[in-house]
């Protein structure tokens, strides 16, 4: 090969070569730039999957305390079912006494509750509809319902409880009802006004003394007087629409039976 020739072949050989190193060069670059993005995708994936992962276990655990709220329910509602009927206090001053005390505090723990055969404390108060005064009724048993217009079980449960007055169940079954709204704060929304602004049914708008009274600090809560105003029993939570409607019957059977 003359020097022509080698001179010649060199000279194209060096454009090939330079094109090839900037090739490489370029496909090691796109390499590692598709090598970062998987590693921050997998990352943010992994992120999420995570925060994904702890929102159903809270869930599932939110879940499972509204299970467990509902069987204490349903196991309260037949422990009055099966609860002998209370009798009132043969001496009229023990009854006066009696009523001049507080509840005892409340517990959703399996055990009796101790306030059933005691005379419910007084909580006579003003209707907020009308002014008219509202206490517990003389000729048939009565539900208290206790609730706070910032709890959404209580925003829950109320329209259950109009319905239930608009068929006349609570009047079918000779029961009367009085609600108790309390534990007001104007700071955690759902204005105590608007909650109550459509329902019909008897509502006294508390101080909290009289929740404190018949020993229930959870809202909301029903609290089941006779006739004479002896506590039948006691409930802590939402039952629904077919809950209350079930007690209903059976306070107004005990009534009768």
């Amino acid at each position: 090969m003359t020097d022509l020739e080698n001179k010649l072949e060199g000279t194209s050989a060096a454009p090939v070569r330079s094109r090839l190193t900037w090739m490489v060069g370029a496909v090691a670059v796109v390499a590692v730039i598709g090598l970062v993005v998987a590693v921050v995708g997998y990352f943010s994936l992994s992120s999420r999957l995570d925060a994904a992962t702890k929102a159903r276990d809270a869930l599932e655990g939110d879940i499972a305390v509204l299970d467990a709220d509902l069987m204490t329910a349903k196991t309260e509602l037949s422990d009055l079912a099966a609860a002998p009927a209370a009798t009132t206090p043969a001496n009229p001053l023990d009854v006066t006494a009696a009523a001049s005390n507080m509840l005892p505090q409340f517990t959703a723990n399996g055990q009796p509750d101790p306030a059933i055969g005691r005379v419910v404390p007084d909580i006579a108060g003003e209707d907020y509809h009308t002014g008219e005064p509202v206490t517990i009724a003389s000729d048939r048993p009565t539900m208290i319902m206790i609730f706070a217009h910032w709890c959404p079980y209580c925003q829950g449960e109320l329209p259950f409880v109009q319905q239930l007055v608009d068929e006349g169940v609570f009047e079918d079954n000779g029961v009367a009802l009085v609600a108790i709204g309390t534990f007001e704060d104007p700071s955690r929304g759902s204005p105590f006004e608007d909650l109550v602004a459509d329902l019909t049914f008897p509502i006294i708008r508390d101080d909290d003394s009289r929740a404190q009274r018949l020993g229930h600090g959870g809202v909301p809560a029903w609290v089941v007087v006779d006739a004479d105003g002896v506590v039948l029993g006691r409930l802590s939570g939402a039952i629904g629409e077919d809950g209350l409607r079930s007690l209903i019957e059976r306070v107004g059977a005990s009534a009768t039976g």
